[in-house]
């Protein structure tokens, strides 16, 4: 997982992690084929500023499917993707109120990402 700011942060097979303070444009893939930008893999995309988190899941080419993912908001909003077509993806650009999940007012929001469930 590539968190600007902070460097590559690496699960070896799982974990959990907890930052203070803001992060932003949080790029998360699993395969080891995936470079720092989730390239070619499905990857997470995300952000928590100042109680605000807002999260989608990117195929935008050079991304391809590789391993289903879900990602869930404290607030309970999720996405998932289990397959090359999934429609809770983005494809292309553009259109982010269709694909992106939001929480907002949250000084605690955080933000869960299950990959290959």
């Amino acid at each position: 997982m590539q968190v600007p700011g902070r460097g590559i942060v690496s699960s070896g097979g799982g974990g959990s992690w907890s930052y203070n303070g803001d992060v932003r444009g949080v790029i998360a893939s699993v395969g080891n084929n995936c470079d720092v930008n989730g390239v070619p893999c499905t990857a997470a995309e995300f952000s928590l500023v100042s109680g605000i988190t807002s999260a989608d899941i990117t195929l935008i080419p050079p991304h391809r499917y590789n391993h289903s993912l879900r990602i869930t908001l404290t607030n309970g909003k999720s996405k998932s993707c289990n397959s090359a077509g999934c429609p809770g993806a983005f494809h292309q650009d553009g259109n982010d109120g269709l694909y992106q999940i939001q929480e907002s007012n949250n000084p605690n929001s955080g933000i869960k990402l299950e990959f290959c469930y």
